[in-house]
Parts: structure tokens; sequence; C-alpha cells
């Protein structure tokens, strides 16, 4: 069995948090368009994010709408990390 290792404990997080309650197909898309915008994944450059542009990146399908209020947690998780 392969499996992702994420040893950065606030990506790994964040890559979890991403993944919760979608698909695995779902998540690999949304990962995607988060890592592409912002190369890695740090509390720094979530924080720097306008909430709109997270919201962007993570919308995947139109019945996203309750997930988008799940996913701001990883925005509001990053203030609280001591930079």
């Amino acid at each position: 069995m392969k499996r992702r290792v994420i040893p950065d404990l606030f990506t790994a997080l964040v890559h979890s948090i991403v993944g919760q309650q979608i698909s695995t197909k779902a998540h690999e898309t949304i990962w995607r368009k988060m890592s592409d915008a912002l190369g890695e994944v740090t509390p720094e450059k979530v924080l720097n994010l306008p909430p709109e542009a997270l919201q962007a990146m993570i919308k995947y399908d139109s019945g996203d709408a309750p997930r988008i209020q799940h996913f701001m947690k990883v925005h509001d998780f990053a203030a609280t990390i001591d930079v």
C-alpha cells in the first residue's frame, strides 16, 4: 500500500482538513489547487490569503457551499499558530 507522507505537521493537518468529508478525487483536485497557488503550505501563506481566494481554491462542485465553511477552519487555525 502506498501512502503520502507529509513531514511538516501544519501541512499534514491542512491536508487532512481539506480531505474531510469529500471524495478522494475532490480532495486531490483541491489539494493540487492549494499547492499550486501556495507552493509550500505554511501558516503565513494561508493567513495572507484573502478568504475569497481560499474559497475559490476549495470550490469543487456546485454542492460545496456547506463544505466551504468547514474548509475556512484552515484559515482560522493558521491564525493560532505562533510564527
